[in-house]
């Protein structure tokens, strides 16, 4: 899968056209199942706002490499116009710098039923956390398995989760650095979700 985070000129723009290609990408690739559009993060007292005010966010997801690598993705892509949209709303034109931060590679992904996905409006949140080494890294991993389930089993509002491991294909990737997106269905959900027991447990951890 690949997870998006762009630096750019036009957030709205960003949020028009990667929406549009998401539904477009779900409907016509045989092997790219799912697509969540984050959108732009909001700041908080732990990410400040000079860090979110042109950024955009998504995550693609795809059955294996090959999908997203042999032909399909990238032509269909190219052939619309989409890459050369995005890469004209970069902010500053340079691929490495612009997408710093984003992922490509494996992804393990659980969703709560077949129908957890569709096209209404949700409430997500992209943790990104830096272990103290690829042992604990690897630990952080295994505590993410254990909690996803925990959380879409407990939470009727969760819908999903995604852990994104250390590594990837993409260049200058550690193998320290874990991410993971948590999905509900919307925001009175996930504060529902800060007052379980499982988080905390597993927060600690």
């Amino acid at each position: 899968g690949v997870l998006g985070l762009m630096s750019c000129k036009d957030v709205s723009l960003a949020n028009s056209e990667v929406t549009e290609d998401a539904k477009e990408q779900v409907a016509k690739e045989s092997r790219a199942p799912r697509f969540t559009v984050l959108g732009q993060p909001k700041p908080s007292e732990s990410v400040p706002r000079e860090l979110t005010e042109s950024k955009f966010a998504w995550v693609a997801y795809f059955d294996d490499r090959d999908a997203y690598h042999d032909g399909e993705h990238k032509s269909r892509t190219t052939d619309n116009g989409f890459v050369g949209k995005l890469g004209a709303n970069m902010l500053t034109g340079n691929p490495m710098n612009d997408l710093n931060g984003g992922y490509m590679g494996p992804l393990l992904h659980l969703e709560k039923r077949p129908d957890a996905h569709g096209s209404e409006p949700g409430f997500s949140i992209l943790v990104v956390a830096t272990a103290k080494g690829e042992d604990e890294a690897k630990e952080l991993v295994e505590v993410n398995k254990v909690h996803a389930m925990q959380q879409l089993v407990a939470e009727e509002g969760a819908l999903r989760y995604t852990i994104i491991p250390p590594g990837g294909d993409t260049p200058g990737a550690d193998n320290v650095t874990v991410k993971w997106v948590e999905s509900w269905r919307n925001a009175d959900d996930y504060e529902l979700h800060k007052k379980t027991a499982h988080l905390a447990e597993n927060g600690a951890k």
